[in-house]
């Protein structure tokens, strides 16, 4: 899918080694399927992550089980056109020798679907598939796990362990070892990970949203706050005006794709201040909020404008707000 796949995988594995099995995490997560394969047994299982990039270049990848969570438009840059990249996620469809999960609450994921072989996973309550309902999550009629153990923010995350149960459907893992591994999991750095709170004003590194459709799920997640966004770097050919749909207080731009960004906003009417550099711009948000706002780096866009990764401007973000809230 576009966004999620690393937390999904993260979660299926954290939830298999709960249960006691040997499993190999790798892919497009960092580690490369090829420096595990040859390390594998009979019974270990392997959580694999691909990217579109991956999906292209593949002819002879196959799995017992294959996830479609979501597409939206992203690496536009790069594929050409929003079809030309559903034809890459699309790909996976062929390389699975089982069972395909597919979200049944993402528009073009479910018009992909035909196969007999397909769970649906939803946030809505179904007759058959993975489902929530009085604040559990259940496989048909059977309750799986609850949620209020589950302390990720934001509906695209519950999006991500529904998939996970999904995946996971044949396993018969006990309840307990669900609640328990879903308690105490913890998501990789700079996806919506609170920096710290200071005065009242909450700052939030959600670097990896190099997407618009990833900064709109962060968006989601702080909904009821007054939110001072970072959005930019270098732009993936995608309009922004999805964004601004949400209530934000203030847009701060920055980087590569800062006037297309800053002239988007004024056409929707909020608040935008622009700047040239990063450090610049996340001087600027530290400085105007005040209590009761979040401050929110969720920039739709890549970084290499500026950083060699998501990850790096993630860092150079949590080390400029700690500096300011020592300050």
């Amino acid at each position: 899918g576009t966004n999620g796949k690393t937390t999904t995988c993260m979660l299926i594995a954290k939830i298999l080694k709960e249960a006691g099995y040997d499993v190999f995490l790798c892919g497009n997560i960092g580690i490369p399927f090829t420096s595990v394969c040859l390390n594998t047994k009979k019974n270990s299982i392997v959580v694999c992550e691909i990217s579109s990039f991956q999906l292209a270049s593949s002819s002879c990848f196959k799995c017992d089980v294959g996830a479609i969570l979501n597409i939206k438009p992203d690496h536009l840059d790069v594929h050409g056109t929003f079809l030309d990249y559903i034809e890459c996620k699309k790909k996976l469809i062929q390389f699975i020798k089982k069972k395909l999960v597919s979200n049944l609450d993402d528009d073009i994921s479910k018009r992909l679907i035909n196969t007999k072989n397909c769970l649906y996973f939803s946030k809505k309550t179904l007759k058959k598939g993975v489902f929530i309902e009085n604040n559990a999550i259940y496989y048909n009629k059977k309750k799986v796990c609850d949620l209020k153990n589950f302390n990720l923010k934001g509906e695209k995350n519950i999006e991500n362990l529904l998939a996970s149960v999904a995946c996971l459907s044949d396993f018969n893992i006990p309840i307990e070892i669900y609640n328990r591994a879903i308690e105490n999991f913890q998501p990789s750095s700079h996806r919506v990970e609170i920096v710290g709170e200071h005065n009242g004003v909450l700052y939030v590194d959600d670097s990896k949203a190099t997407n618009v459709a990833s900064t709109i799920n962060a968006l989601t997640a702080f909904k009821d706050k007054n939110i001072i966004l970072l959005l930019g770097g270098q732009g993936k050919d995608a309009p922004y005006d999805e964004i601004f749909d949400y209530h934000l207080k203030e847009v701060i731009c920055f980087g590569e794709d800062r006037d297309k960004i800053y002239h988007s906003a004024l056409k929707n009417k909020v608040k935008t201040s622009i700047f040239e550099n990063f450090d610049d711009a996340v001087e600027c948000a530290c400085k105007i909020a005040e209590s009761g706002d979040v401050v929110l780096l969720s920039p739709a866009c890549a970084s290499f404008d500026e950083f060699s990764s998501y990850a790096e401007r993630g860092e150079r973000f949590k080390e400029l707000v700690l500096r300011f809230i020592g300050d």
